[in-house]
C-alpha cells in the first residue's frame, strides 16, 4: 500500500513502534530515515543527503554493536575470525530479512512508481532502510538502548553465529555466487607477506577480471583468502544486478 506522506504515516509509525516496544522522541528523524529516494527531487536534495548520512551512521552503529557482542561472547578469537563472524551477522541477506521480520517495509515511504515495481520487497531498498533506521534509532535513543534493540532483532543470527567462530568455506560460496550471477571466477593474489618466519602474516587480494574487489589478512594464505572472500561477498551482494 502507498502511504500518505502528509497525514497517515505518523500514526502508522507510532503504532509500528509500539509493536516493537519503543517510544520515539523525534518522529521527523525516523520519517527522514524511512523516505525512499524515489520521493526526492532537486528541492529535497538536503533530505537525500541526510538519508545517506543516517544510512552511513546506522551501518557503523550496527557493526560496533555486533563487534562488541562477539568480543564479549567469544573471547580469544583472532581479528580475522571476529571479522568473519561479524560479517556473517550483518551480511545483506540478514539485513533485508530482519527488516521483513520487524515489518519495516510497512513504514517505508516511496513513490507510486517504486511501489508498483515491488519496491517494498527489494532487498537493496530494505538493506538501506534498515541501516538508516538504526542510524535514526541511535540518534533518538542513545547507544545502550540501541545496542539492546539490535541484539533483540538480530537474536536469531547472533544465536547461530555463536556456534560457528567463522563462516565455513567462503571461497566456495563466492565462487558459486559468481557462477550464479554469470560473472568470471575470482582470482586470489598474494598482496603482502610480512613478519618473521614463526609469526607470518599474509594479505590476500581478490580480483575479478583484473579489478580489485577486496582483501583479507591472516596467519595463513588460506585464512586470509577466506576473509577476503567473505568481504567480497558482502560487497558484491550490495551491488544491484540487472
Amino acid at each position: 500500500m502507498e502511504i500518505n506522506i502528509e497525514g497517515k504515516w505518523e500514526n502508522l509509525f507510532l503504532s509500528w513502534a509500539r509493536s516493537l516496544r519503543f517510544k520515539p522522541k523525534n518522529i521527523n528523524l525516523f520519517k527522514m530515515a524511512m523516505t525512499h529516494t524515489s520521493l526526492y527531487s532537486e528541492k529535497t536534495k538536503t533530505h537525500h543527503c541526510m538519508f545517506e548520512s543516517l544510512e552511513f551512521l546506522g551501518d557503523a552503529v550496527l557493526g560496533l554493536a555486533i563487534a562488541e557482542y562477539i568480543y564479549n561472547t567469544n573471547p580469544g578469537l583472532s581479528p580475522g575470525e571476529s571479522t568473519l563472524m561479524r560479517s556473517s551477522v550483518v551480511r545483506s541477506q540478514s539485513l533485508s530479512q530482519v527488516a521483513r521480520n520487524i515489518n519495516l517495509p510497512d513504514i517505508i515511504l516511496m513513490s507510486k512508481g517504486e511501489e508498483n515495481a515491488g519496491g517494498r520487497n527489494k532487498d537493496s531498498i530494505l538493506e538501506d532502510a534498515m541501516e538508516a533506521f538504526i542510524g535514526a534509532f541511535y540518534l533518538d535513543k542513545g547507544w545502550i538502548t540501541t545496542k539492546k534493540f539490535i541484539y533483540k532483532i538480530f537474536e536469531k543470527y547472533l544465536e547461530q553465529v555463536s556456534h560457528l567462530p567463522v563462516r565455513k568455506d567462503s571461497k566456495s560460496e563466492l565462487q558459486e555466487w559468481c557462477q550464479k550471477n554469470q560473472m568470471p571466477l575470482p582470482e586470489y593474489r598474494l598482496i603482502e607477506e610480512k613478519g618473521p618466519d614463526h609469526q607470518k602474516k599474509f594479505r590476500m587480494g581478490i580480483f575479478i577480471e583484473d579489478k580489485f574487489i577486496s582483501a583479507g589478512e591472516g596467519k595463513t594464505k588460506k585464512s586470509a583468502s577466506q576473509i577476503a572472500a567473505q568481504k567480497a561477498l558482502s560487497l558484491l551482494q550490495k551491488v544491484p544486478r540487472l
